[in-house]
């Protein structure tokens, strides 16, 4: 469950810059 839960926080970090280009092109969301 550990090295499940580090994966998803990986996977999680990995998504932040993802959604700020998202928010920045689609501000109306």
């Amino acid at each position: 469950m550990v090295l499940l839960s580090q994966g998803m926080k990986e996977y999680l970090l990995g998504l932040e810059p993802m959604q700020l280009l998202i928010l920045r092109w689609r501000p109306y969301y």
